[in-house]
């Protein structure tokens, strides 16, 4: 986790750079458990182990997309 959140869209265009996919967006009202923004709050772990992310968005995809890709054999 990270304590900055990353917009949607941007996750989107990340991930269908890595897998060479145009994604299918519906774009639909929020829905019941929707939320507006999320992201992992470390305070506690900077604070108490001096804990700070390094892993960029965009490596951190990078690396889930290449262990799904060998893991299930495709994209």
């Amino acid at each position: 986790g990270n304590h900055q959140p990353v917009e949607l869209m941007r996750f989107i265009h990340i991930l269908e750079n890595l897998l060479g996919k145009k994604a299918i967006i519906e774009y639909l009202p929020m829905q019941a458990g929707d939320v507006e923004e999320t992201y992992a709050d470390i305070s506690e772990l900077q604070r108490e182990i001096g804990f700070r992310p390094t892993t960029s968005i965009e490596e951190g995809l990078r690396s889930f997309v290449q262990w799904y890709i060998n893991y299930y054999g495709e994209k």
